[in-house]
């Protein structure tokens, strides 16, 4: 599947993660979240859709500075996985290439290659000043792009539904509303919520 380029809402929010990273490094901070420990349960959930044992290959899209392969070491199936991170901002892929020479990163604002999973970690979240209806319609069609490139599941997070109303950059949809929006194309799909964070991921089966 051949990369595009991101469209302007997008480049936006490259050059936020991007600050970031210059600011904080290779540090969950880095990547725009409160700390390792919050960071390593997020990851827990999303990685949930993968299979235990047995090798399988995993695209992680938006990657940032490639986090999740710390937790990745420690999965049964570690040497088995084929791994691909892949993120916007170029200052996150030097990153992560950085702390892990061996791995594959590329920079891309949509997935190069077609997975078994998918996980996309945070990467809604921050819409700066994008209108919330225009937003919208630009996570339906990453979604639907990142679904076509996943044979088994894609595995989301977003920040849950709040009563405050003062941040408005940040992005809290529904569940309701993407959990009908792919069962509607035929999906099956997992809430997982109550872990402890203001959040929840969906996990999206064929």
């Amino acid at each position: 599947m051949p990369t595009k380029a991101a469209p302007p809402l997008v480049q936006a929010v490259e050059r936020y993660y991007t600050d970031k990273a210059a600011r904080h490094g290779a540090t969950p901070a880095g990547a725009d979240w409160s700390s390792g420990r919050t960071q390593q349960v997020r990851f827990e959930q999303l990685l949930s859709a993968c299979p235990r044992r047995g090798g399988f290959s995993l695209n992680d899209f938006g990657c940032g500075y490639g986090a999740l392969l710390d937790t990745l070491a420690f999965h049964p199936a570690a040497t088995e996985i084929d791994y691909l991170g892949i993120d916007v901002s170029q200052a996150m892929i030097e990153l992560a290439r950085g702390r892990y020479p061996n791995a594959a990163f590329v920079r891309a604002a949509s997935v190069p290659r077609t997975a078994d999973y998918t996980v996309a970690s945070g990467v809604f979240n921050v819409k700066l000043s994008v209108p919330l209806s225009k937003w919208t319609a630009y996570v339906a069609s990453a979604l639907s792009e990142l679904f076509a490139a996943t044979r088994v599941a894609l595995a989301v997070n977003f920040l849950s539904p709040s009563q405050e109303r003062s941040i408005t950059e940040l992005y809290r949809p529904d569940p309701q509303d993407w959990t009908e929006y792919f069962t509607g194309r035929g999906a099956r799909v997992e809430l997982l919520a109550g872990y402890g964070l203001p959040e929840y991921t969906l996990v999206i089966r064929r």
